[in-house]
This record gives structure tokens, C-alpha cells and sequence, in this order.
């Protein structure tokens, strides 16, 4: 969708734009990830803001079992997996392979 490129490529003004245009900001693209998943694999955190802000699921998970933080963690994004858990990311939520954001560290 528009808005998951628009998080995959850190345009953070296009995610407000298309929040604000009621765009379904949980919807699933490929493996289930969500624009929140994509924004946080490319340490986009401006964009997650914006996600967020627009109602994006901050625990969802990905067909894989990956949640946003996994995402953030595994892109060593650190600034932004601090961000994740202050805003109230599980930090117990395992992937399909058992792991937490915190195993992946």
C-alpha cells in the first residue's frame, strides 16, 4: 500500500498525510507485516511516531512472529527500540523461533 512505502522509505510526512486520510494503518502487506513493521526495520522513527499517532498496533505481530521491537532490534535501531518499549512494546512477545527482542540483541 501507499503507506507502507511511504514507511519503508521514511517519508514521514506522507505516513501523517495518509493517517490523517484514514488509511488502515494495521493492514498486513507481505508476511503479514504491518507499515509499523516496515518503518521499524529501516530506523525510520520519525514514521513511527506518525504510525503510532494514527493508531498503528505497537505489538502486532508478523507471520513470522515478529513484532515491531523485533524489527527495530534486529536492524540495531536502538534509539528506536527505546522508544518502542517506553511507549509500551512487549518485551516477553517471542517470534515463531522462540525468541524476544531481547534474545536478538
Amino acid at each position: 500500500s501507499r503507506l507502507h512505502l511511504a514507511a519503508w522509505a521514511g517519508h514521514a510526512n506522507a505516513v501523517k498525510l495518509l493517517c490523517e486520510a484514514k488509511s488502515p494503518v494495521n493492514a498486513a502487506a507481505m508476511d503479514d507485516m504491518s507499515a509499523l513493521h516496515f518503518a521499524c526495520q529501516k530506523g525510520h522513527l520519525q514514521a513511527v511516531k506518525e504510525l503510532l499517532g494514527g493508531g498503528a498496533s505497537i505489538n502486532s505481530h508478523s507471520r513470522k512472529g515478529l513484532t515491531p521491537l523485533h524489527c527495530a532490534v534486529q536492524g540495531n535501531h536502538k534509539d528506536l527500540a527505546t522508544y518502542l518499549v517506553r511507549r509500551g512494546s512487549n518485551l516477553s512477545a517471542k517470534n515463531k523461533a522462540g525468541k524476544t527482542p531481547g534474545d536478538l540483541a
